[in-house]
């Protein structure tokens, strides 16, 4: 049983023969664990090797990692960090670029690292659902900012190239004791244990807007009238002693309309991040054709006054979100 498929005219291979191929070998083979695993051992390395040798991108790979998982019952994630794995393997002996003043063979991205490498600012948000930025600085006025590409080889080593006007190279490291991404998180974490680095905090837009949210919240007493609730802007509460607190969505689009660069899902990624989220935002009758959305957040969280209602009518509410 085998993928491997005649190249194309440039030597290459062909996704759709190689999947040609494939495909019909998981028909015959009828979900057999072992003949599929086989044929995953085939199948993902010549796709990893049509992308390394640029054959092929990612987002063409994509869709087929994804119909293999699907026709042999195998899941898709054990076959994304196969596929990441065998790109690791291609990338040890691969080089990026070819122009201007070459680095050497001999001076690897690693050795960039260890011998060149002057200063790393890390750029640390308050918000809990944001990246970190990493600002490099190497010799040879070298400078350049990551966010998640250090984390790959090709994407460091290209925007090194970048830095220099393409005129140096690195090469990808080859005999490393484990895979890139463990090796460039152990040296980050190594360095912020030293004078070549510096941790800036940035306050985020998310957090500013979890912080005004909080703040408007405890504004107002706390009322278990859901009308009153709806109609006055005011935390919600089931009863005097209830473990939530429940905000009527017309304060969270108050809040957020202050911040261009946060929405409705940011603010609850946000939330969901810090722990401050109780549940999903529920819809609820106020009255004849009168509907309000609640937020439902940890009442720990918060420090509100509380003020008795009168007894409401029923109401009838749902999960959303």
């Amino acid at each position: 049983m085998s993928t491997t498929q005649d190249p194309d005219d440039d030597g290459g291979i062909n996704l759709a023969d190689l999947w040609s191929a494939t495909k019909d070998n998981l028909d015959r083979i009828h979900d057999d664990p072992v003949k599929t695993g086989e044929l995953a051992n085939e199948f993902i390395p010549k796709l990893a090797e049509a992308v390394h040798d640029g054959g092929a991108s990612k987002t063409e790979a994509e869709p087929l990692i994804k119909q293999f998982a699907r026709n042999a019952s195998i899941k898709k994630s054990v076959l994304d960090n196969q596929f990441e794995d065998e790109i690791d393997k291609l990338d040890e002996s691969s080089v990026v670029g070819n122009v201007g003043n070459p680095s050497g063979p001999d001076e690897s991205i690693v050795h960039v690292l260890n011998s060149d490498l002057r200063h790393l600012t890390i750029y640390m948000p308050t918000d809990a659902s944001a990246e970190s930025r990493y600002y490099w600085e190497f010799q040879h006025d070298v400078e350049f900012e990551t966010e998640t590409e250090h984390l790959s080889t090709d994407s460091f080593c290209q925007k090194y190239h970048e830095a220099t006007g393409g005129e140096r190279n690195v090469v990808n490291p080859s005999g490393l004791d484990g895979s890139w991404t463990d090796y460039i998180r152990n040296l980050i974490a190594g360095l912020r244990e030293s004078d070549k680095t510096s941790v800036v905090p940035v306050e985020g837009v998310r957090t500013q807007a979890v912080e005004d949210l909080k703040n408007t919240i405890e504004n107002k007493p706390a009322t278990t009238n859901l009308k009153d609730s709806a109609q006055q802007y005011r935390p919600f509460l089931v009863a005097e002693d209830a473990d939530e607190v429940q905000v009527p969505s017309a304060i969270i689009e108050r809040v957020i309309s202050d911040f261009d660069g946060v929405d409705y899902n940011d603010l609850q990624i946000e939330l969901d991040k810090l722990g401050h989220r109780s549940g999903n935002v529920r819809s609820t009758q106020v009255g004849p054709g009168v509907n309000v959305r609640l937020w439902r957040l940890d009442r720990e969280w918060l420090d509100i006054d509380f003020e008795e209602g009168d007894e409401e009518d029923g109401e009838t509410n749902g999960d959303d979100q």
